[in-house]
């Protein structure tokens, strides 16, 4: 066995590959029952439906070979898990899990300093008697908070720039060299359209180029968007700038990390995600060989991710899974299993 291929859709969502096989050909079953996504949750990135509590699983098993014809479906693995149940005592336990930044040693390789990190795992099982001997019930609830900070670094305009004026990105002190018609550089100083040479980070009115001037090999010039004294300003002429890319342009935010850069942006979103799932069984013993078990395994979970965020696996999105399992446990010779979806 062997963790999901790297880029797989499973491999944020503990998927494995056993026997070469990849994820999706591994068969989940919960009490027997099929609890698989056949397609692989584009969502969440999980190849089963439900994933119950950990406090509520009364045992599972993994089998990778050899295993018996009841199973099939994929080459992969068979991962069986069955619910606790209910006896003749009251039983339950309640638990917390808790993770926070104020906990958490700094990181020497954090640019932006130690982020915010909640997580709250919280729950409870509970099971007992119905009817002695005869009818149980067991029930449970895990609920997950968190709340994490991504923080973005990224590059927006200058004020400067913002008004027109992008004579920083522009290098006039050597001229940049002509391409020939095939574009390999010359010997020759490229020329703009007023016979003038032309310089790194230059910015030419696109509307105003020409194919057909004779000062350069390939015959391609472009018009400064402004000059001084034949010299390129990288400066737009007032009242050249169209009104409306003004107004966009003005809801830029201001740099914010100088020591990134004189035009970086750091923001710090924050991601969330809150779930909550329960699971509720009955046994009742009908006779020494006959079984009855109904059981609901439901599963919701709301998650948020900044858009621009890379290192957050899933996308925005609500996700609501829900398992409805009813089981009639009978003889081995006579099983009979019912699923509802």
């Amino acid at each position: 066995m062997a963790p999901a291929e790297p880029g797989s859709r499973l491999e944020t969502s503990f998927g494995f590959s056993a026997n070469g096989a990849r994820s999706l050909q591994n068969n989940f079953l919960l009490d027997g029952i099929d609890n698989n996504a056949n397609l692989g949750d584009v969502l969440n990135g999980a190849a089963y439906v439900v994933q119950p509590s950990v406090d509520a699983i009364a045992e599972f098993k993994v089998q990778t070979n050899s295993y018996s014809a009841e199973f099939g479906r994929g080459n992969g693995a068979i991962m069986n898990a069955v619910i606790k149940s209910g006896t003749n005592k009251i039983h339950g336990n309640v638990f917390e899990f808790l993770r926070n930044e104020k906990f958490d040693a700094t990181n020497a390789f954090d640019a932006f300093g130690r982020q915010p990190y909640k997580q709250n795992q919280f729950g409870f099982t509970l099971g007992g008697p119905i009817i002695k001997n005869r009818t149980f019930f067991f029930g449970d609830y895990e609920g997950l908070r968190i709340r994490q900070a991504l923080p973005q670094l990224s590059f927006v305009p200058t004020q400067d720039e913002i008004g027109g004026n992008f004579s920083a990105i522009l290098d006039t002190s050597t001229p940049v060299k002509a391409l020939d018609v095939n574009g390999n550089p010359t010997e020759k100083d490229a020329q703009d359209c007023n016979g003038n040479n032309t310089y790194r980070g230059e910015i030419f009115d696109s509307r105003q180029a020409q194919n057909n001037y004779a000062g350069n090999p390939n015959g391609f010039c472009g018009m400064p968007i402004g000059t001084s004294g034949g010299v390129p300003t990288n400066i737009f002429p007032e009242g050249s700038i169209d009104p409306l890319a003004a107004r966009l342009a003005a809801l830029f935010p201001a740099p914010n990390a100088p020591k990134f850069g004189d035009n970086a942006f750091l923001s710090d979103p924050k991601r969330s995600e809150t779930e909550n799932k329960f699971d509720i069984r009955i046994d009742h013993t009908i006779s020494g060989n006959d079984n009855f078990l109904p059981a609901s395994v439901t599963a919701l979970t709301a998650f948020f991710c900044p858009r621009l965020s890379t290192t957050c696996s899933m996308a925005a999105a609500f996700r609501m899974a829900s398992a409805k399992i009813l089981r009639a446990a009978l003889p081995p010779a006579r099983s009979t299993l019912f699923a509802i979806t």
